[in-house]
């Protein structure tokens, strides 16, 4: 009887199991390719606050917070080392560009700044040698650029090319254009 009980246990078991295995298999999450595979690492300098950092690379500071355990966001402090992932909730950004004013001067990297390399960008954040992508919304010019300089500060604008580097775009005479923004390493 007890032989019996097992068996019949046993073939529910084996029944049930079967039933539920799927016919087909789970569809695998898309990629996408304005995210780095891995989070980048950027220093906290003074005066600077969650909320800010995280607008300036295009994510809330929400998600800074947990990616970094950080519990009170008011309570970040100069030279610390976190982790974003950068312009993971919208890619599309306010873009300047600089010139004759700062040729020929230091850039924060400590190279000369020269306003007719096309691979000049300077934001606020991003780690230097960082490339990106910019595409212009408006005619889809693209330039591939590194992030070689600080700025722009000007309320609202993300990044700042060379004069070069907007030739490129098409948006000298602008000054300021809407991009897509694509951080490729």
């Amino acid at each position: 009887m007890v032989l019996y009980a097992a068996l019949i246990f046993g073939i529910t078991i084996f029944a049930l199991a079967y039933a539920m295995k799927p016919t087909k298999p789970l569809p695998k999450k898309q990629a996408t390719n304005s995210l780095p595979k891995k989070a980048l690492e950027i220093e906290v300098r003074k005066n600077a606050s969650l909320s800010q950092i995280a607008h300036d690379l295009g994510t809330s500071w929400r998600k800074v917070a947990e990616l970094n355990q950080i519990k009170n966001p008011d309570l970040i402090f100069p030279g610390q080392k976190i982790k974003v992932f950068p312009f993971d909730e919208t890619n599309i950004v306010k873009v300047s560009w600089y010139g004759p004013g700062f040729h020929g001067k230091t850039m924060a990297n400590g190279k000369i700044y020269n306003m007719n390399d096309e691979k000049v960008v300077a934001h606020k954040w991003l780690p230097f040698n960082t490339k990106v992508r910019l595409t212009r919304i408006d005619n889809n010019k693209s330039i591939t650029a590194i992030v070689q300089d600080r700025g722009p500060y000007v309320a609202g604008r993300i990044f700042d090319l060379s004069y070069g580097a907007a030739k490129q775009l098409g948006m000298i005479d602008e000054g300021l254009t809407t991009c897509k923004v694509q951080v490729l390493n």
